[in-house]
């Protein structure tokens, strides 16, 4: 098997497992995912608010429902930026082109189809609900984690074509 069928191969795989784990985080009912949110704040806050294990219950509890819905936020964010930049390497690899412009831009139609449907998904599972503003969330993640597939991308072809350069000048 050559190897760019491997990578590619590979990156659907990536790309497959990243939305399985997306629908899967989605599948949680409105309590499953609360308390996975509140025990990741409390960890935060452990982490980061000094004093947090010394604070009286009541603003320790303050103090983590205020971390909660932007971390819910940042993971929305973290998911799609994720599934984004594996979306676009996986469409750099099967539709190579000069600019990869057209890559980027399967990749982000693919990411906010997705992120309409996951949040279509979580309108039907218990205490969820669909949310535009999650949809806005995702597709921004996506946007910038295939911006950056895009960067890196480009500056490993430039890496590449630098030391075509350098080999086509020795050979001279």
């Amino acid at each position: 098997m050559k190897k760019s069928k491997s990578v590619t191969i590979i990156l659907a795989v990536a790309v497959f497992t990243t939305m399985a784990f997306i629908f899967y985080n989605s599948s949680k009912t409105g309590r499953q995912s609360a308390e996975i949110s509140r025990r990741c704040a409390v960890v935060i806050a452990r982490v980061f608010v000094k004093d947090y294990t010394e604070k009286p219950k009541k603003e320790q509890s303050e103090i983590v429902m205020s971390i909660e819905k932007p971390l819910r936020k940042v993971a929305h964010f973290a998911e799609f930026f994720i599934f984004g930049a594996i979306a676009a390497a996986f469409f750099f690899a099967v539709k190579p082109t000069k600019n990869g412009y057209s890559a980027a831009l399967y990749a982000i139609l693919v990411c906010a189809i997705f992120a309409l449907t996951d949040e279509y998904h979580q309108a039907f599972v218990t205490g969820r609900g669909a949310s535009l503003a999650d949809v806005l969330i995702d597709v921004t993640g996506s946007f910038i984690g295939v911006a950056s597939s895009f960067c890196v991308r480009a500056a490993i072809l430039k890496k590449i074509r630098k030391r075509e350069r350098k080999t086509v000048d020795k050979n001279r």
